[in-house]
Order: C-alpha cells, then structure tokens, then sequence
C-alpha cells in the first residue's frame, strides 16, 4: 500500500524506503551487465549499401533496441545522486567526493590507455590528429571532445573524449557537478512540469549539442533525479512486474524502433527513435523487475565487469573486426548480420576475460579502472 504523504512516520517511511530500494539496487544489478551489452551492439555497427536488408535489420539494434541502454544509466546515476531527497551543502560535498575515485579517475585512466592504444595501432594517423601546439587543446582533445564535426543525428553526441563512449562519464562528470541546478528546478510541484518540457524537448529532438550537457544527459539524468527528490523509486514506479506489462511495452517499444528504421520520413524516424528510448526504459525495467522477483541473477563475474567492458571494448572493436571479417565474410545478408552478432559476443567475451585475468595478477589496477566497483 502507498505511504500517504501527511504521514509524518519516518520510521515507517524508512522501512518503506529500504524495502523498495533493495528491490531496485537487486534490479539494478540485474540490470547492468545487459546494459553494456546493449552499448557494445551500438559500437560494433557495421552497414553496406548494396546489403540493404541487412543493414536495416541491424540498425534496429544500432537505433533501435539499444538506445535505451545509456539513458538508463543515466537514471540509476541520477536516481542514486538524489536517493536522499536532499541538495545540502553537506550532502553535495560528500556525493562529489564519493564520485572523484569512482567516476573521474576511472575516466582520466581509462583516455589515457586510449590514447596510448590508438597511437601504438594507427600508425601515426591518430598521431597526426592530436594538437601538440597548444596544451589545452591537446587535454581538450584527450579528456573532452576530439574537436569532432557536428552530428545530423539528434540521439548522438556529435563529441566524445578519446576513448568515446565515456562521454557519458563526462556528461555524468558535469551532471554531478551542476546537480543542486537539478534540485532547485525539480523539487516542489513544478518539478513534474519541468520534467515533463524536458521529454518532450527530447522526443521532439529540440535542444543543442553541448559536450558535457548532451541532451540525454540533462533529460535522463533529471529523470533519475526527480525520482530520488520525490523519494520515488523508479523501478517501483514502473508498476507490479508481470508478464502482461512487460511485454504489451516490448510490443508498443518493437513497433516503435521498426518505424525508427523504416519510417517515410527522416523527421518522423527521429521521433519514433525518441519514443522508443522512452518506451524501452520502461520495457527493460518492467523485465529485470520481473526477473529479479523470480530470483534471477547475472553471474557475479560479469555484473562486477560492466564497467571495465565499458571502458575497454572500443578500445578493440577495430581489432575483432578485422579478425573476424577473415573468418565470416560480410558480402551476403546472412554473412554481415552474422559478423555484427559475432563481433558484439566476441569482443563483450574479450573485455570480460581480460577483467577476470587482470583481476587476478593486478587486483589494484583493475579496481582503478573499476572506480573500486
């Protein structure tokens, strides 16, 4: 039963409170392993113009079913800042701190293996890219954006850091650092109307690209944030788990991305993409919800892995791929739809056996690269 607001019984709110969120932090846990594996496919796309049904039949992973992955994240990120329902000074403070060994210095090791990586395999083509005239353009370059040209795609960052998919971590860097802005325009009444501006901006595709402030970032995040402020739970808030719920949500989410990739028009293919994300945050709640109330569990292995997948597959996408195109040649449908399939597994494999390797011969490394998670 819902705790009525007028109550003032915090003893009965806390037990409430933790009831709801050891259910989400078992769902969340649940969660993100899949997660990664979804921001893998993203990064593991591969297209050709004379495949063209093969290529459509990926893109409904690649901007597709997949999409929604980042955005939770940023969800748990935001929800986890505001758990608390408070912005004091005290409590600002200490979320920064707690953040500096788990966020930032996984994020600064993490550009610079990068950077050491693309030089030690390009041969000089990164090399020749890198500006060494100026040092805060060559920190820019590393730890912020690589000077990229503008993006068409609205649901991309058009710039990412050297390693590129820890733009999140940047854009979360700064979402951290500019949380009390959150608080003040999402606590109170206003904040479900301040909320609800940002998903239509977003689903409508309306806001500019800034790196650090992309407007997944903003959106989910604040999405996360309104939860904790409001003391919501956002797993709890999807509704009681059950088979019907989760996959009416996969029907309407499944309808949504074919359109997103089969739409008449560009605008409205944009759109779909936009209410699929939204659409698929609920889907993929709603299923690890139901999971996890049946006692399913990730392994434990690749659950503390998440992070180190992350940091490290684009790092050896470009490796795998030319690997495995000797092996499973892309020239028919069946053959490309294989190779992407293969390539996502082989190198999310890849990245888990090099953390249960490197966590055995240098644990403390591997905890750097980790955050300690």
């Amino acid at each position: 039963m819902p705790i009525r607001q007028d109550v003032p019984d915090p003893v009965l709110l806390m037990l409430r409170m933790s009831k709801l969120n050891a259910h989400s932090s078992q769902t969340i846990d649940f969660m993100r392993f899949p997660l990664i594996v979804g921001i893998v496919m993203i990064h593991c796309h591969i297209e050709s113009d004379s495949l063209p049904a093969a290529t459509c039949f990926i893109n409904l992973f690649h901007i597709g079913f997949c999409r929604p992955c980042v955005p939770l994240f940023f969800i748990i990120s935001g929800f986890l800042f505001f758990r608390n329902g408070t912005s004091d000074r005290t409590t600002y403070i200490s979320q920064l701190r707690k953040r500096v060994p788990t966020v930032l210095v996984p994020y600064l090791l993490w550009n610079i293996l990068a950077l050491i990586w693309y030089v030690m395999v390009s041969r000089g083509a990164i090399v020749a890219k890198i500006p060494t005239d100026n040092i805060f353009k060559f920190l820019q370059y590393i730890f912020w954006d690589q000077l990229g040209e503008p993006c068409s795609f609205y649901y991309e960052p058009p710039t990412t850091p050297v390693d590129y998919p820890l733009w999140y971590l940047r854009d979360l860097i700064v979402m951290s650092i500019i949380s009390p802005l959150f608080y003040v325009l999402l606590k109170g009444r206003k904040g479900i109307w301040v909320l609800g501006a940002l998903l239509v901006c977003f689903v409508a595709g309306l806001g500019p690209h800034i790196s650090g402030l992309e407007p997944v970032a903003v959106v989910f995040f604040g999405f996360g944030a309104y939860s904790g402020i409001h003391g919501l739970d956002p797993v709890e808030a999807c509704g009681r788990p059950t088979v019907f719920r989760a996959t009416a949500a996969t029907a309407i989410w499944t309808a949504l991305c074919v359109a997103s990739v089969s739409g008449p028009t560009a605008f409205i293919r944009e759109r779909c993409i936009g209410l699929g994300i939204l659409c698929g945050v609920y889907a993929l709640t709603c299923w690890a919800s139901y999971m996890t109330d049946r006692r399913a569990r990730i392994p434990a292995l690749l659950t503390s892995s998440t992070f180190f997948v992350f940091g490290l597959h684009s790092l050896v996408i470009g490796p795998w791929r030319s690997i495995l195109s000797k092996v499973i040649i892309p020239d028919t449908s069946v053959g490309m739809i294989l190779l992407y399939f293969s390539l996502s597994a082989t190198v999310t494999a890849f990245c888990v056996a090099s953390y249960w390797l490197l966590r055995r011969i240098c644990p403390p490394i591997a905890k750097a690269l980790t955050g300690g998670r």
